[in-house]
């Protein structure tokens, strides 16, 4: 490619997403389609970037003087296709489906949100360790494993267990049963409960 390049913008016509390339139209050169562009990315080697643009974006290029090799180097705003949010220290991604992802530098507000039907998944081989002052959770909580809890756990409704619940002394089958047998403390032993425990 010529170090003389040459800086256009065009409309996305086609993109191999297997090797990162794509096709572009420039208006201003007679509605010429460029062969297979390759795409520029923050970096491919060791960390690797991939985020390709869409059939139609507007994008801009760098060719080389006979118009036969050259590479995308990126999308832009414009009046027709403005930001979806704008302000200084914020960083922003809405993709096509509505999920978003947001930084606000100034209120230090992380957002992660996804649309209808969206789902999540982290994996964390050697542990996930979440700091905070009050963690809240709107839903359900399932958990597939051993809990441990070092502090004191408040319920406000019931609380329900399908096996036996434990502390470090005894059980509550086992104080069940001793409470269903005890004869009573008198001479004449007590009759059972009508409804055991």
């Amino acid at each position: 490619m010529s170090l003389r390049g040459i800086y256009k913008t065009g409309i996305v016509q086609e993109v191999n997403d297997s090797l990162v390339v794509a096709r572009v139209l420039l208006p201003d050169e007679d509605n010429m389609v460029t062969w297979w562009l390759q795409i520029m990315q923050p970096k491919t080697f060791g960390d690797q970037y991939l985020w390709l643009p869409d059939v139609g974006q507007e994008v801009a290029v760098m060719m080389d003087e006979q118009f036969e090799a050259g590479i995308v180097i990126g999308s832009f705003y414009s009046e027709k296709n403005p930001p979806p949010k704008s302000g200084a220290g914020i960083f922003h991604v809405t993709f096509k489906d509505g999920a978003v992802i947001e930084y606000d530098r100034s209120a230090h507000l992380l957002k992660a949100i996804l649309p209808e039907g969206g789902k999540g998944e982290l994996t964390c081989p050697a542990g996930l360790t979440i700091t905070a002052d009050k963690t809240t959770i709107n839903g359900d909580l399932a958990v597939n494993g051993v809990q441990t809890n070092s502090e004191t756990i408040t319920a406000q409704g019931n609380i329900e267990s399908k096996n036996d619940i434990l502390d470090k002394t005894s059980s509550l089958d086992k104080l069940r049963s001793d409470y269903n047998d005890h004869p009573g403390h008198g001479s004449t032993p007590t009759k059972p409960p009508s409804s055991p425990t």
